[in-house]
């Protein structure tokens, strides 16, 4: 489509700030709204703020509210009803002002953990997923429904679709206890224990790997989708390379300069051992993708981190 206005929602956060730190690069105008602006849960403004300022030509919807486990396992209803809401009145107030295009973003957490690896796009409801995330691996099961359903209903008007990444790090993450993913949460206590002089205790064996994905990376490809993406099916975004936790542990001490003892608290969960996916639809498509190395993007969020400590998102000061 041709470019003109896109609406961010969500711009406070991991993947808004990605966005906004590459908008220069698009022909798009741009948008960014956050919580500040307005509550999404809430009937009615999000109609509001696509409203504000003439209707956009995409909503790109990053808002969401995002929990590490403990908060997933703690309270899975809010975290259902919280994301599900949001993503009803996003989709549903473009769909009734005929916004021309919506991207949204949908979680690997909603596989079966069970389910053959590499999951790919046409495994997402085969089984249950991880009770762990169950609230919000619900509320994205029901996202890619939602989706379908208001592109049959535009007619062609209005196209609604949907990206899956991997494990989203970089610049902007979130460093609250509660919240935090474990890149952030590694990255946090190895630059404490560095100032103290002390050891570092992580959770869990380090055996179970996963996929990260820079941030900026799913900005780039997020911008792509607005402009060349139309297929209802979603789309998974994954460097489709993983890496133990202990091993990252490694990568993020060399980065932040820690060069104390690591313990591994085996009496704390693991969480799932691995969650391998398949990027092959999307490198069909975008045959020279090209995605930040893992050292590199942990070195510039390391960076971003000691630029910024302590004013950083999230964070609780001790």
């Amino acid at each position: 489509m041709s470019p003109g206005v896109v609406l961010v929602t969500g711009a406070g956060g991991l993947l808004g700030s990605a966005l906004r730190s590459v908008a220069a690069e698009s022909r798009w105008s741009f948008r960014f709204v956050d919580r500040r602006d307005g509550d999404l849960r809430e009937r009615g403004v999000a109609e509001g703020l696509l409203e504000a300022g003439g209707r956009p030509d995409c909503v790109i919807h990053a808002a969401a509210h995002v929990g590490g486990i403990e908060e997933n396992r703690r309270d899975p209803e809010a975290m259902y009803e919280d994301n599900a809401r949001m993503d009803r009145n996003v989709l549903e107030a473009a769909l009734r002002l005929g916004v021309p295009k919506v991207v949204a973003f949908l979680s690997t957490c909603i596989f079966h953990p069970g389910a053959p690896q590499p999951w790919n796009e046409k495994m997402i409801h085969e089984g249950e997923p991880d009770q762990r995330h169950w609230g919000y691996a619900r509320a994205k099961r029901e996202l890619d429904l939602l989706a379908r359903d208001l592109t049959a209903r535009a007619q062609g008007s209005s196209r609604f679709v949907t990206l899956m990444p991997s494990t989203l790090y970089g610049p902007g993450d979130d460093f609250h206890p509660e919240r935090s993913h474990v890149l952030p949460a590694i990255l946090l206590k190895m630059w404490r224990a560095r100032e103290t002089g002390g050891d570092v205790t992580l959770w869990g064996t380090g055996a179970p790997r996963r996929e990260l994905l820079f941030s900026v990376d799913m900005a780039r490809v997020a911008l792509w989708a607005a402009d060349d993406y139309d297929e209802v099916e979603p789309l998974i975004v994954s460097p489709s390379a993983d890496v133990s936790i202990r091993d990252l542990a490694q990568v993020v001490a060399g980065a932040i300069g820690f060069r104390g003892r690591v313990v591994w608290d085996a009496e704390r969960p693991d969480g799932t051992p691995s969650r391998r996916t398949s990027s092959a639809k999307l490198r069909g498509l975008v045959p020279g993708l090209a995605l930040t190395p893992l050292q590199r993007g942990i070195e510039t969020t390391a960076a971003h981190f000691r630029a910024h400590y302590p004013s950083l998102r999230g964070l609780v000061l001790e």
